[in-house]
This record gives C-alpha cells, sequence and structure tokens, in this order.
C-alpha cells in the first residue's frame, strides 16, 4: 500500500506503538520526534487508542508541542477490525494495521506481530531507530547522539542489544568493536 518516500520525502508515521514513545522518553529523548516534524522529515500521526497507553505520563499538551497530531479512532473502522482474519493480532493493533491501510501511513513499531500483519497486507514498516536514523541521514544528529540514544533505551549500563544495532544502521566493523567492548566505548569510533 504504502511506497516508500522519496529521499527527500517527508514520512506520514503511524506511531503504532506506545512503547516507542515510553522509550524515548526514559531515554530524554522524546524531543527527537519533535525534530523529525521540526526538520520536516515526517508527519506523526498518534492513534488516540496509543496515545491513551501513555497519558498518565506524557500529557496531550506535551503531545502537541512535539507536533504529534492526536487521531481518534472512526466509528466506521471498528466494523472491519472484529471481522480482521489475524483474531491474535490485538483489537487495537488492528486498528492500527487498518488505519495505516487506509490512510498509507507507514507504521512506527516494534510489535513483531503487528509488523507481520502489516507487511502481509503492504503496509510499510519502520523499526524505533529507524525512523530516527532519518535525522543522522540529514545531518540533524550525529551517528554517535543516536546511539547514545540507543544506548540509554537498552538500560545505559551495557553495549547496544543487536537489534538496535540494525536500526541505527552501524557499520559492521563498529558492531564488532561494541559487542567486545566495554559499554560506551565504541562512541570514538563514530566521531
Amino acid at each position: 500500500m504504502s511506497a516508500a518516500p522519496p529521499d527527500n520525502g517527508r514520512m506520514e508515521i503511524l506511531l503504532a506503538d506506545a512503547n516507542v514513545l515510553i522509550d524515548l522518553l526514559n531515554a530524554d529523548a522524546l524531543g527527537l520526534v519533535g525534530d523529525l516534524i521540526r526538520h520536516d522529515l515526517a508527519t506523526v500521526h498518534l492513534p488516540r487508542i496509543v496515545y491513551d497507553e501513555v497519558s498518565t505520563v506524557i500529557s496531550e499538551s506535551q503531545i502537541a508541542d512535539l507536533g504529534i497530531i492526536i487521531l481518534p479512532v472512526e466509528i466506521a473502522l471498528m466494523e472491519r477490525v472484529t471481522r480482521y482474519h489475524d483474531t491474535r493480532l490485538s483489537i487495537p493493533d488492528r486498528s492500527l494495521l487498518l488505519m495505516a491501510m487506509d490512510k498509507g501511513y507507514v507504521v512506527w513499531s516494534n510489535d513483531r506481530r503487528l509488523r507481520e500483519n502489516c507487511g502481509a497486507n503492504g503496509v510499510r514498516t519502520l523499526w524505533e531507530f529507524e525512523v530516527l536514523r532519518r535525522l543522522v541521514e540529514r545531518d540533524f544528529m550525529s551517528a554517535a547522539d543516536l546511539v547514545a540514544v540507543a544506548a540509554r533505551v537498552d538500560g545505559g549500563d551495557q553495549p547496544l542489544s543487536f537489534r538496535h544495532h540494525r536500526e541505527v544502521a552501524l557499520p559492521s566493523w563498529i558492531c564488532e568493536k561494541v559487542t567486545r567492548a566495554s559499554p560506551g566505548s565504541y562512541l570514538p569510533f563514530l566521531r
């Protein structure tokens, strides 16, 4: 459904995973979502059902200040949600998938089952740090800063997880050094 945008294109993103927001909040990096929007790299849509999962830790005014658009779930969608064939997918995730299919959004999520269903339906998905990597690719953020955020998400006191290595697109020679190095010692290799 959703074709990859051109390199200079602004992505229409459906932030479909509350854990992405929680990770960035805990890593003191929630502002990076606002940077994507301010630098015209993406429009970020946050479905109300996802916002409700984080509403006790992130206010609607914080979301609005970042430039994120909160989307209501349309009642007409709910009938299609109940008929969706993969019942292993939660009702909220079915709603997100159908929203993305209808509007052509790129889905920003780490949820494997949602990502599998998106792929099966032609909806493009991006991992947590794949989206943020656009800031590095456009020189709005250094690779070292992105790696530091990923390290804070991973707990800050250990090397990056393999998944986060892939997402921040570290060259393989750096990945090898990171897995053998002490925590944080890989940052000089990125400068």
